[in-house]
This record gives structure tokens, sequence and C-alpha cells, in this order.
């Protein structure tokens, strides 16, 4: 992956991180290579967070079996004791497979903006 492409994967989710009020934060891994594509966190983000959704990235990217489980198109979506919500989105190109991670506030709507995002970032992959 050449850098212009990395560049335009982080402009793309930082720019959702700071346009919207539903992202807490935002990740993209690459599961081929077990490769973090990108994390980031909102300005207004829990303390520890990007370090526990680094942490939850490690075991997705190691944890292989679960990987079969995912098919495109399809939202998995986790919650935590303060109703935030973890949803995982994967998506595939021709040659990489990948999870757009998207940690929404409480009481957030994230279908259309994830569903929105993961296409935007498809060709850029």
């Amino acid at each position: 992956m050449v850098q212009t492409e990395l560049a335009s994967i982080r402009r793309e989710l930082n720019a959702a991180l700071a346009d919207q009020e539903r992202f807490e934060a935002l990740a993209l891994v690459e599961l081929n290579q077990d490769r973090l594509l990108f994390l980031g966190t909102a300005p207004g983000a829990a303390a520890g967070l990007e370090a526990s959704l680094e942490d939850f990235l490690l075991r997705l990217v190691t944890y292989t079996e679960s990987h079969d489980q995912f098919t495109e198109n399809e939202d998995f979506v986790f919650y935590d004791l303060t109703g935030r919500q973890l949803v995982l989105r994967y998506f595939e190109t021709k040659t990489r497979r990948c999870v757009l991670v998207a940690v929404v506030y409480p009481q957030k709507t994230y279908k259309q903006a994830v569903k929105k995002l993961a296409k935007t970032l498809k060709p850029l992959v």
C-alpha cells in the first residue's frame, strides 16, 4: 500500500471523527496482513479509549477463526456498560480483507454513516 493511499485513508477517517458527533473512535485493520491502517479518537473521547480499542483490535486480528464469520455488508455490534456501541463493518477488495471499527457514542445512530464510510474507504485500500 502506497503512502498516498494511507494518507487518503487517514484523511477520510479523521474527517469523520471531526465532522460528526457520533463517533468517539474509528479504526481500520487489514486482516490479510494483520495491519492497523488507522486508529484515532475524537477530541472528547474517554480517557484510555484508544489503548482499549488497540487491545481489542489485536485480539480481532489474531483470533483468525472468527474471520470466517465476517460477511460483507453486515455490521457486528457490541455494547459496553455505558451504552457505547462498538460496530465492526467488514469489506473486501480483490486482494484485501478489512474491518472498519467505529466506537459510537451512546444513543447515536450509525448505520448510514458507517456504511458510507466503508464505501468511501474500499477503493482507497
